[in-house]
C-alpha cells in the first residue's frame, strides 16, 4: 500500500528519511518504527506548522509508544505502567496532555499467564504486532487501550496509521537479519 494515504497532512515527510539509521540500530524492525512514528507525533505536536492536525500527531504517539510497550510486554512478561505513562508524557510535553491512565496499580505488572499466551499467539501470526490494533485490541494492557480510547484516536491509528505502518514494518521485517517474531525470541 502507499505511503500517499497521510501525505495530505504530512507533506514533509520523507519516508526513505524516516527509515534511515535502520541498518545501524540494535532494534528490532518493530521497535525501531514504532519510536520513529512516535517521534514523528511529538515533532508534529511541538511545531504543528504543516498540517496542523493535533488529533493526528497525537495517535502517531499513541500508536508508537503504545507498540513499543506492546512489545517490550511480550518479550519480558511484563507491562510497566510507570513507563508507558513517563514515555507517553515525555512526548507529549508542552502540550497540555499529560496523562494519568485510570487503571488501578502503579508500577510493573506481570501479565496474566493466559494473556500473556493469547499474546505471544498474536504476535506470532502478525510480526508487525500491527494485529494489536485491529482485533487484538482487547489484549493490549489496559492503560494503552484507556489511552487510545480517552483521545478518540482508536479510528485515526487504525485507518490512517496502520496501512503506512504495515507494509513498512513487513519491509523491515522481511530485511531483518534474524529470523525471529518482531525481534522477539520466544
Amino acid at each position: 500500500m502507499s505511503t500517499e494515504i497521510l501525505r495530505p497532512a504530512h507533506n514533509y515527510l520523507n519516508w526513505e528519511e524516516v527509515l534511515r539509521g535502520y541498518g545501524d540500530s540494535q532494534k528490532s524492525p518493530v521497535e525501531f518504527l514504532a519510536g520513529r512514528f512516535a517521534d514523528l507525533g511529538t515533532q508534529e505536536l511541538k511545531f504543528r506548522s504543516v498540517s496542523g492536525s493535533r488529533k493526528l500527531a497525537l495517535s502517531f504517539i499513541d500508536f508508537g509508544v503504545g507498540l513499543m510497550h506492546t512489545q517490550n510486554s511480550i518479550e519480558t512478561r511484563i507491562f510497566d505502567k510507570t513507563g508507558f505513562v513517563e514515555d507517553l508524557n515525555g512526548r507529549k510535553e508542552g502540550s497540555d496532555l499529560y496523562i494519568f491512565p485510570r487503571s488501578n496499580g502503579w508500577g510493573a505488572n506481570r501479565i496474566k499467564t493466559n494473556e500473556f499466551n493469547r499474546m505471544k499467539l498474536f504476535a506470532g501470526k502478525d510480526p508487525t504486532l500491527s494485529v494489536f490494533f485491529e482485533e487484538g485490541f482487547p489484549l493490549l494492557p489496559r492503560p494503552i487501550r484507556e489511552v487510545i480510547f480517552s483521545e478518540g484516536n482508536f479510528h485515526t491509528i487504525k485507518n490512517q496509521i496502520l496501512p503506512v505502518y504495515k507494509p513498512l514494518a513487513q519491509g523491515l521485517l522481511a530485511s531483518s537479519r534474524e529470523a525471529t517474531v518482531s525481534g522477539i525470541r520466544f
